[in-house]
């Protein structure tokens, strides 16, 4: 078994996170300055009803979520994948380790928090490589 994550910090990261007491617009003014969802979806009044309340859950959870010290590590590989400029991925993504009594891999890919658009072939071909490597073992 291997284990791919994309886009965050550990659970066990010490988080700044401050949404909840924040207006919409101050909510979705600071996601769009730390590039975390696009400004077409705020601009449509549509959408804008969709995506609002599911990114103020998303966060929410985000903010609140504490993983038990005591829990037992996973034993199976981690890779974590990231934005080389996401803004959200500053500290806590080595933390990761924390989880599993084996290895965990941390790449990098161009881009900010939604790198994957950019790099699917590049992400596709790194997942596929791993779970090859770790099947011929």
């Amino acid at each position: 078994m291997h284990l791919f994550f994309s886009g965050n910090v550990s659970p066990f990261a010490q988080r700044f996170l401050n949404y909840r007491d924040m207006s919409d617009e101050e909510f979705i003014e600071d996601i769009l300055k730390k590039e975390q969802t696009s400004k077409e979806v705020f601009m449509n009044r549509e959408l804008r009803e969709i995506f609002l309340p599911i990114l103020r859950a998303d966060f929410k959870m985000l903010e609140e979520y504490r993983p038990k010290d005591d829990r037992e590590p996973i034993n199976c590989n981690i890779s974590v994948l990231c934005g080389l400029r996401d803004p959200l991925l500053k500290n806590g993504v080595t933390e990761w380790e924390k989880l599993t009594t084996k290895e965990c891999e941390i790449t990098y890919f161009e881009g900010n928090h939604f790198y994957l658009f950019d790099n699917m072939p590049n992400i596709f071909d790194y997942i596929y490589r791993t779970v090859e490597m770790y099947n011929n073992i």
